[in-house]
């Protein structure tokens, strides 16, 4: 059976979010200002309360229009690898916009050959203001693949520091070539048929 649902929002669906909240809070700002503004000497109190509540609906509008222009993309289900790359290539955007030291975005997923319900996952994360790549030793899979992912990234060059942090150990590489490790271990190293969980 084909899977018709998006992997992520398209064009038109960020537009018609973009456009809907615009639209939304400038009819909710003039019903605001002209019920507080244009007669100020002798506003009902009814009529405030509306004018204050039309005021923060348009500011919710304005947030709701800036959300769908920015947020990332969060799909669950079957993915293909070049919406994959894609993916991965937002995840890293949005976590440079934020780079307070333990703030990180994680995408847990499936391999297509796994017999296990479990999930892998793998993580961006930010060590010292700068943004690497962790394989978290937190899970069956990843800590069953560690020798794997290790041998891995030996091949590409890449040298992974075992680290530990709050009691958990995991694998992380911060250089220049984190975001194409991330896309590496996510289209090479594993084939993967689903996502589970992307923020």
């Amino acid at each position: 059976m084909n899977d018709h649902r998006k992997p992520f929002p398209t064009t038109l669906d960020r537009a018609i979010g973009v456009v809907g909240g615009i639209v939304g809070g400038l009819f909710l700002g003039v019903l605001s200002f002209s019920n507080a503004f244009l007669s100020p000497n002798d506003i009902p109190t009814d009529q405030a309360v509306f004018a204050a509540v039309s005021f923060l609906m348009m500011c919710l509008c304005f947030l709701i229009a800036y959300r769908a222009a920015t947020a990332a993309p969060k799909p669950t289900g079957p993915i293909n690898k070049s919406d994959l790359l894609r993916l991965a290539q937002e995840l890293y955007r949005n976590l440079e916009s934020n780079t307070r030291d333990g703030a990180f975005a994680v995408v847990m997923f499936r391999d297509r050959n796994q017999s296990s319900p479990e999930s892998y996952n793998a993580q961006y994360s930010v060590e010292d203001s700068k943004i690497g790549f962790d394989w978290v030793l937190n899970g069956p899979l990843n800590n069953q693949d560690r020798e794997t992912v290790e041998s891995f990234a030996h091949k590409h060059g890449i040298p992974l520091e075992l680290k530990e942090a709050n009691g958990m150990q995991y694998l992380r590489y911060d250089g220049a070539r984190t975001q194409e490790f991330m896309k590496l271990v996510l289209t090479e190293l594993y084939d993967v048929s689903s996502i589970d969980h992307f923020t």
